[in-house]
């Protein structure tokens, strides 16, 4: 009996990190999917304002 509460202990501190870095990986995932998520609507939004905007090379003069 004393054999298993020795190794218990011993596995006890391995078996809480890992619990842990499990939970800090996946809170950092869904993040990192937000912060996508986020990125990506701004792109669209910049696109689109972009896109009705006068071309760059249509600002010469027009001549008569």
């Amino acid at each position: 009996m004393i054999p298993l509460l020795v190794g218990a202990m011993i596995l006890t501190p391995y078996v809480v990190s890992t619990v842990v870095l499990r939970i800090v990986r996946k809170a950092e995932a869904e993040r990192a999917r937000e912060d996508e998520a986020a990125n990506a609507s701004a792109d669209l939004s910049r696109a689109s304002s972009l896109s009705h905007a006068a071309p760059a090379g249509d600002n010469a003069p027009v001549r008569a």
